[in-house]
């Protein structure tokens, strides 16, 4: 009984692309760029790593929401860029889906390496987040260093910044996990690849059907599974089997 009061906790990894129109350093971003102080995210979550750069070629280490060193992240795209020009109001899911790195379509990658066991063991699933300037359907492929390849799309309805809040979602949030290159019927902010196990991933655009064509990711995050509440579920099943067994 004691084990079922202390919630279970999935390993969580949180990056962001601070982005910001140009002129953003820094030391400066009230561009449009913006910082992750606090919790944040669909899969809500601390520690953020605040990505300032559109080039990151050799890898960099970042923590998990608990602060450890979990992977290192390298990436590249044409530039950084934000769907505004001036500082994001709303909180950290603001800031989140404020900059992002710019037209990844264009030779663009993000890659992590050295996931360790509390990702691999169980697998994982990575969530994409995407708030730009300009409407259509954006997708994103994750291929792992265990044979996985999953594509989804993602659709923004309106014009700059009008992927967040999305009044569908819980915290402004809505997940798509379609594999239509049109998008998902609704708005969606959040793309969800599922099923990946690898130590290792690259996060590459997936060109929509819709719109212009960029791929503009705000952020991503890596989550283990099961989440928090399906652990939790788990548990209590297996609790059921131990009652079963007793009386048998």
């Amino acid at each position: 009984m004691a084990a079922l009061s202390a919630p279970a906790s999935a390993a969580l990894i949180s990056v962001n692309f601070v982005g910001g129109q140009s002129g953003t350093t820094a030391a400066d971003l009230t561009k449009g760029g913006a910082l992750v102080t606090g919790t944040a995210g669909d899969v809500p979550g601390a520690n953020w790593n605040n990505e300032l750069l559109s080039q990151q070629t050799a890898p960099v280490g970042i923590i998990d929401s608990a602060g450890a060193a979990a992977a290192l992240l390298a990436y590249t795209a044409p530039n950084n860029w934000a769907a505004t020009a001036t500082s994001p109001v709303g909180g950290t899911n603001a800031a989140l889906m404020s900059g992002y790195l710019d037209n990844l379509q264009n030779s663009g990658s993000i890659s992590v390496t050295t996931l360790g066991a509390a990702f691999t063991s169980g697998g994982y699933k990575v969530l994409v987040y995407q708030n730009a300037d300009s409407a259509g359907s954006f997708g994103y492929t994750v291929t792992d260093n265990a044979g996985h390849t999953v594509t989804a799309y993602g659709l923004q309805t309106g014009a700059a910044a009008s992927n967040y809040p999305l009044a569908a979602g819980a915290n402004g949030f809505v997940e798509s996990t379609s594999t239509n290159p049109a998008g998902p019927a609704s708005a969606a902010n959040v793309v969800v690849l599922n099923g990946l196990t690898g130590s290792n991933f690259t996060i590459t655009a997936a060109t929509g059907t819709t719109g212009d064509g960029r791929i503009c990711p705000n952020g991503f995050q890596i989550v283990s599974v099961p989440e928090p509440a399906s652990a939790a579920l788990l548990g209590l099943g297996g609790i059921g089997l131990l009652s079963r067994r007793r009386r048998v």
